[in-house]
């Protein structure tokens, strides 16, 4: 029995609301699947595609990863604002990865402690989720000058309440069989990501279940929904974390049950960005009328208030330095 029929059930509720966003909308599909008539309304955003396998998952999450990326260094080349701005955003960020490869970015509230490349791409990562870009491009600009950072830390070994690849890992299977193919994996990624070198989440969720038993509790399969009424899907064109790619393909495997509103903008959490967000879903909510509108125009996100916007109100991550790290 899922958690959110047994919460049904112990509630007395002969039918749900539900709204799920980034993992949350993977829990969405599984009750649609199994118990889509007793569901009143459900809204899933910034959506799986549970349908994946090993190479298509690790593709997908890489060019999301860097389509955020580029989408930073374009607003820098047009904001004033952009500590950046008027520079090569590119070179600058290249060149401040090499040096962290060679051992030369330090923490400058504490030089003993330095920056890796893989810690100045996961607080990218989590600055994409807002998207929060004046600040992340601040950070780069003083690693870069190697002034104060206050947004950068180093993460030293601590307990923390960490579910994500435990969850992860029973429900996908995206077997890494030995080295080679782990190194023909990372060539691939770098190959498509050369500036996110594969992204934070994908390569991550993929390694962390390496040597974990092959046999899960929930395997992929495409989305198959039958009894449950319209279920409204909502996801913006630049998600760091669960790309176009994969609403657009868990809308094709239901299309007669869903419907998918696109968010012309960027970040991870789409309801509440713009007017038009927001007003989509709560009519729906309150009425089950889905949107006319197919598409919401972009929100510069400085003007945006937003469930992906704020840092105490992200979607979960898996790993510190991405947004929803619980220490």
């Amino acid at each position: 029995m899922s958690r959110p029929h047994a919460i049904r059930r112990s509630l007395g509720e002969k039918k749900i609301n539900y709204y799920g966003v980034s993992y949350g909308t993977l829990m969405g599909q599984q009750y649609a699947e199994r118990y889509g008539d007793k569901i009143r309304a459900m809204v899933i955003d910034s959506n799986m595609d549970h349908s994946l396998g090993m190479r298509g998952f690790a593709v997908t999450e890489a060019q999301t990863a860097e389509s955020s990326f580029t989408e930073w260094v374009k607003w820098c080349d047009r904001t004033v604002s952009c500590a950046l701005h008027g520079k090569d955003v590119t070179k600058v960020w290249d060149g401040l990865l090499a040096k962290a490869d060679r051992g030369e970015v330090t923490n400058p509230g504490d030089p003993t402690r330095k920056f890796t490349a893989r810690d100045i791409i996961g607080d990218a990562f989590g600055a994409f989720y807002g998207p929060d870009w004046k600040a992340h491009a601040q950070a780069v600009a003083e690693l870069d000058s190697q002034r104060p950072a206050p947004r950068l830390q180093a993460f030293a070994d601590e307990e923390v309440n960490e579910v994500y690849q435990a969850a992860f890992c029973s429900d996908w299977s995206l077997p890494v069989r030995d080295f080679a193919e782990y190194k023909a994996l990372e060539a691939t990624e770098n190959a498509i990501t050369p500036h996110m070198r594969g992204g934070a989440i994908g390569h991550a969720a993929i390694t962390g279940c390496i040597g974990l038993p092959e046999k899960v509790n929930n395997p992929q399969h495409r989305l198959n929904i039958k009894n449950a009424p319209k279920i409204l899907m909502l996801n913006a064109l630049y998600d760091p974390a669960t790309p176009y790619s994969w609403a657009v393909d868990a809308h094709h495997q239901s299309r007669d049950k869903t419907v998918l509103l696109t968010y012309e903008g960027w970040g991870h959490g789409v309801y509440g960005r713009s007017e038009c967000t927001k007003v989509a879903v709560d009519v729906y909510l309150a009425t089950l009328k889905t949107p006319q509108v197919k598409r919401c125009a972009a929100v510069e996100p400085s003007a945006t208030v937003a469930l992906g916007a704020g840092k105490d109100k992200l979607p979960a991550g898996p790993k510190p330095g991405i947004p929803g790290w619980i220490r």
